[in-house]
């Protein structure tokens, strides 16, 4: 079950008093939430720059360039018949912040699911950790069926329905939580099956020649400085400067990201190591001399990239395309019957009025296919998405890049219900 909450102005709290101010209301809600739900269910209670959902329009714009926007509280709650749902937080040791214990995580995530792999996983990453590494791992780790959202750059709550679990917060930080939906194989038959369904709508364009890193230098707020030079020649350093200027003066207001291109292996604590390329988004913040600063982490020599903006045209065609892929849910030529009985969206903070400059385009896929189903959903930065997204069958097969944390996008959950099937009789 999904709900925003609670609404309110984004220009709230600009001091460090109306910040504490705003933390303490925030956790006086999510006691209140947890009271009235009862104890033994997991709820994660999540900030967002902004609300979508039935009673919330989808008109979220920029906060840099529209500050009199709607803020508030998403909470997710693990209730779901049929499935059994708990939450797992991602621990960072307090003397170690930038180790992640990951072999912990998915470990109790795995033994948690048991025989069955997980249908979904709702992930939150703190905004103070880079969540591209931890995706790109569950992804690798995970079957493709496992529908893998969330939200990378979080501000969250949570309460388990295990409390013995939990991390001491004096000796730890939480990098990240993860809300696990596993099918419950002790259901009665007659309840039929829940299904989770995930479709894209990117925002993205590339454009320019294709860069090679030469070095690159991680700094404690989970940024990098990055040397560069053009793969067709690989003598000259790009001049940040320069680059960045004619980037500005072509695109005006777009955003601008590195594309970055990496080959890693992924450990899961059990077998040989998994191997996977991954496109990884990381937004450019300025520059200085020979080096190109942008956000995240994890970028190393040799890895190679194109620069991308943010696109009007593109998101709106992506959109019909993430809209004709939810249609395929309810009008195909298959014999199982689904009906969609709820959904999430997860979008860009750049998205909204600021790109589209008109209001609730980006819930067109679920308005238009499935009215008067109840979504709820937020905008913030960087959109999870990544198993087996409905019309990228054939690009998973080609073998491309698998991009686990985008930029600039709306990622779609739909939630389905498929009946049980009449029993079969021999005469």
């Amino acid at each position: 079950m999904f709900c925003s909450h609670k609404r309110s102005r984004g220009g709230e709290g600009r001091s460090m008093a109306a910040a504490q101010l705003k933390t303490d209301r925030e956790q006086g809600v999510f006691s209140r939430i947890t009271e009235k739900i009862g104890s033994g269910i997991p709820i994660i209670t999540n900030r967002a720059m902004g609300l979508i959902g039935t009673d919330v329009n989808c008109a979220h714009g920029n906060s840099a360039r529209n500050p009199e926007i709607n803020g508030g509280l998403v909470v997710s709650v693990g209730f779901v018949p049929g499935l059994k749902v708990e939450i797992f937080p991602l621990p960072s040791p307090r003397h170690a912040p930038h180790l992640l214990m990951m072999e912990h995580f998915v470990r109790d995530i795995l033994s948690y699911s048991g025989p069955l792999p997980p249908s979904c996983m709702m992930m939150f990453g703190d905004k103070h950790f880079d969540m591209n590494l931890v995706v790109a791992a569950l992804d690798a780790i995970m079957p493709d069926k496992t529908a893998i959202v969330g939200d990378a750059s979080a501000s969250f709550m949570y309460t388990r329905r295990n409390e013995t679990g939990n991390y001491s917060s004096d000796l730890f930080y939480i990098a990240g939580a993860a809300l696990v939906f596993v099918k419950d194989q002790h259901k009665p038959d007659y309840m039929g099956e829940i299904e989770f369904h995930v479709t894209l709508s990117p925002g993205l364009m590339p454009f320019g020649p294709q860069i090679k890193t030469i070095s690159s230098y991680e700094t404690p707020t989970h940024s990098s400085w990055i040397s560069a030079v053009m793969s067709e020649f690989e003598g000259v350093f790009i001049d940040s400067h320069t680059i960045l200027r004619e980037l500005r003066s072509q695109l005006g207001m777009s955003d601008i990201y590195t594309g970055v291109t990496k080959r890693r292996q992924y450990h899961n604590g059990a077998g040989p190591p998994v191997s996977m390329t991954t496109l990884n988004f990381h937004e450019v913040r300025g520059g200085y001399g020979d080096y190109i600063l942008v956000d995240g982490v994890g970028i190393q020599p040799d890895d190679v990239f194109f620069f991308y903006h943010s696109d009007a045209a593109t998101a709106m065609n992506t959109v019909d395309y993430a809209s004709d892929n939810l249609q395929t849910l309810v009008h195909n030529d298959s014999d199982i019957q689904r009906e969609v009985f709820g959904g999430f969206i997860f979008s860009s903070n750049k998205r909204g009025i600021s790109l589209f400059n008109r209001r609730n385009v980006d819930c067109k896929p679920f308005a238009d296919n499935f009215p008067g189903v109840p979504i709820a959903g937020m905008f913030g930065n960087g959109e999870i998405a990544c198993g087996a997204l409905l019309g990228e069958e054939e690009n998973q097969e080609l073998g491309h890049p698998r991009c686990c944390v985008h930029a600039c996008s709306s990622v779609y959950l739909a939630m389905t219900y498929v009946p049980p099937q009449a029993p079969y009789y021999l005469e």
